[in-house]
Formats: C-alpha cells, structure tokens, sequence
C-alpha cells in the first residue's frame, strides 16, 4: 500500500496500524541471534546500537523516510532512487517479464495464458461483453486487495472500479481466471553482493477473493512433494532454476533481503498446470515466515499458521481463551492438532491473532 502510493509522508490506515500493532511480537519467535525488536522508538539509543542494521518487511518512500527519523545510523540503507526502482518493478507488468523470460530459456515452456497490461477501459467492456471469467488487478500487490472479479461484478460497476484504478495508476492488469486447485510460493533471498538464491516452497490458503488467510507447516521436501503431486517434478524444479538469473537481472542489486513469487497448480481440460508467476512479491513474505516458524517451533510433523481478525472489543480474548481450554482437554473438533500457540499477546483491544495448529 505505501509503495503503491509512493509518497514518503504516506500514513497508513489506522486498520493497517492496528494490525502492524498487534502483530509485530510475531517476529519474536523468527528473529535470528543477535537481532534487537524494538516496539517504540523512544527505546532507541544509538550509544548502544553500533554497526545497525534496518530489517524492514518491505521498502516504500515512506519506510525509508521513517527510518532516517530514528536516532540511529544504519549501514543498508537504499538510495531514494534505489528505491524508486523497487517500486518500479514491484509493478505487476514484471510479472509479465519473468514469465516471457522463462519462455526465452526455454522456447518449449509451457507457459499459461499471459496477463495483459492494459490502459484503456474498453478493451475492460469488451472482454465482459464476450462473457470471459477475467480478474483485474491494480498494478502494485496488497495481499489480495485492489482485486476485482469478473463474475463478482455487474458489468458497470466493474468498469467503475477499474477506472478509479486506471485515474490512480494508468494502468491495470487483466488476468484470465484459472480453475485454481492449490496456491504456492517459490521464496528466494538477494544478498549484498546481487547473488539470488533458492529458500524454499510455502504453501498457503486465501478465501474466494484471493485474500491471503495462512499458510500450511510443514518441511519444504514435504511441500514440494505435495505440489509434485500435480506436476511434474523435474518441471518445477527447472522452473527455479531458470528464474534465480531471470530475477538476479531484475533486482539488479537493488534489493537485499527475502522474497518471494506466487505461483499456482490449476486445472484445464482436466489437465493439472503449473503457472510460475501470479506475482512478485519484494518483501518479507508470510511464506518465509511460515517457513522460519516451522524451523524453530513445529520442526517435525504438519500444522497450520493462521493470522484471524476480531472486529468487536473482547470477541479475541474470548476466542483465545476459548482455544485454551479446548486444546487443553483435547476437546478438539476436527482432532487434527493437539496444540494452540498465539505468537501475539491477547487481551480486550486485539483486533488480529497469530497463532499455530500443530
């Protein structure tokens, strides 16, 4: 959201506020040895922080902006104009790129029907008027927001939507609806040197308007088992291979840290596919945090990662506790797990929960 805007005094809404509120202690339980959280800035005393570091979950204008407030001198900080080039191919249109790159190493690959990047609202109608399933999509990611659904949608209160995006933005992306089977990710990490690198598969859950919901725990030879259960494996692990130069050249030592593409299993003509790239996602992705987590919590076995939103005072605590009790006689509906973890405190004002199943 605040790289979409684009703006270095960018405020985020106060639900988003509210949600980074009550979430933040999650990262207590994937920080590496030596990292420091700090939940309010007057804790901060750059006489005892040398040699710092900023681990941010993505970068915008107005990140950067906030973090040259702090009392403290980082050592990898990005330029603004390091910056402005994130958020350029943080578009959706490097998406397109990646998947013609991948048909360029491979001229034999099978690749799905390609989005369109489009800026003119009648090739929007006309698609609608021959009844195809399409999904819109504003140019910058937002976890399942800024989403439009073709079949969800009477044909003008489609086109009004998709104009304010195009006034906002200039352009939007039209993308053919797949029968969708399982949503996955393909996590990578760029180091300070521009080298890229293969961190492993999420396998994760959103809801019927593609809002991101949690992720499966499991270990990545277990999730890449149940993805090759689909395709090919030799495929998908010649899909990697190839991306790791594609998005080197993109990133362009530009970026250092985790991130991470969407990729999907779907189904034609009763067919299973692989689509290698819904999105790139620049930022520490839930998927690595599922994958941290496992590591450090889970470590053998399955379970579920989870973030759940309470809208009225209380309705959190009342659940968790809830889920206490439940788990701690075993009175458990589904008898899949037998352990309840919030990674977050709860109390009357939680409106958001992180919590694991295992």
């Amino acid at each position: 959201m605040a790289l979409a805007n684009g703006d270095k005094n960018f405020v985020s809404p106060l639900a988003i506020q509210k949600m980074s509120d009550d979430l933040v202690p999650m990262f207590e339980h994937i920080k590496f040895d030596g990292d420091k959280i700090f939940y309010n800035v007057n804790d901060l005393d750059s006489r005892n922080i040398v040699n710092a570091k900023a681990f941010v979950w993505g970068w915008s204008p107005a990140v950067l902006n906030f973090i040259k407030s702090l009392p403290i001198e980082f050592l990898n900080l990005p330029s603004e104009d390091d910056i402005n080039y994130l958020r350029d191919i943080s578009h959706r249109k490097t998406s397109i790129e990646i998947l013609k790159s991948l048909n360029i190493y491979d001229s034999d690959y099978p690749l799905p029907q390609l989005p369109i990047l489009c800026s003119e609202i009648e090739e929007i109608s006309v698609m609608f008027d021959n009844q195809e399933k399409f999904i819109l999509k504003s140019p910058w990611s937002s976890s399942g927001k800024g989403i439009i659904w073709s079949k969800q949608n009477t044909k003008q209160n489609l086109l009004n939507r998709a104009k304010n995006i195009l006034n906002k933005n200039r352009s939007i992306i039209i993308e053919k609806e797949f029968d969708k089977i399982i949503d996955f990710g393909a996590l990578f990490y760029a180091d300070e040197n521009g080298s890229v690198s293969f961190y492993g598969f999420s396998l994760f859950n959103t809801d019927i308007n593609g809002i991101y919901r949690g992720n499966v725990l499991a270990s990545n030879e277990d999730i890449k088992q149940i993805i090759t259960s689909f395709i090919n494996r030799e495929l998908l692990d010649n899909t990697i291979c190839m991306l790791i130069p594609i998005l080197k050249k993109i990133l362009n030592n530009k970026y250092t840290g985790f991130f991470g593409i969407d990729m999907m299993i779907y189904k034609d003509c009763n067919i299973f596919h692989l689509h290698p790239c819904i999105e790139l996602n620049l930022r520490m992705t839930m998927g690595v945090v599922a994958s941290m987590l496992y590591k450090n919590i889970i470590k053998e076995g399955r379970g579920d990662f989870k973030i759940d939103f309470f809208k009225k005072s209380g309705d959190a605590l009342n659940w968790h506790n809830n889920m206490i009790e439940q788990y701690k006689h075993h009175n458990i509906l589904n008898n899949k797990y037998s352990k309840y973890l919030n990674l977050t405190p709860v109390d009357d004002n939680t409106s958001y929960i992180a919590y694991i199943l295992y």
